[in-house]
């Protein structure tokens, strides 16, 4: 099972790689799952947050935000200009969810799994996407 694990988990960020900020970046969305997968639930859990990963990087690209998928901590991304965010385990409340974040630095953590209709909707929420 750990095996299988890991090759899905290698799957899932080779077929979707992390995409970088440029200058026409309106943001960046991080997706993280930073617990190991213990049980079948948890296995499931991972399957279904992966599954809307890769539903949601093409979207996240084609409307101009970056994306990256961490899971370990603490999370590092880069916006424009070499601005790093670094987010320790410290500062998350769960181990499972995604940071929505402005090219200024602000930022927001959404935990859970959604659907890609709400975390579209919670995207263009935060940052005031049309």
């Amino acid at each position: 099972m750990k095996i299988f694990l890991s090759l899905w988990v290698l799957a899932i960020l080779v077929l979707c790689p992390n995409s970088y900020a440029g200058k026409d970046t309106l943001g960046h969305v991080a997706f993280f799952f930073t617990d190991p997968v213990k049980t079948d639930a948890d296995f499931e859990v991972q399957n279904d947050f992966n599954y809307y990963y890769r539903q949601l990087a093409p979207w996240l690209k084609q409307n101009g935000f970056s994306h990256s998928y961490h899971t370990s901590t603490p999370i590092t991304f880069n916006l424009d200009k070499g601005k790093s965010i670094v987010i320790g385990k410290d500062q998350l409340q769960n181990d499972l969810g995604m940071i929505f974040c402005k090219m200024d630095g602000t930022y927001k953590i959404s935990y859970g799994v959604g659907t890609d209709i709400d975390t579209i909707m919670a995207i263009k929420e935060f940052f005031d996407f049309k």
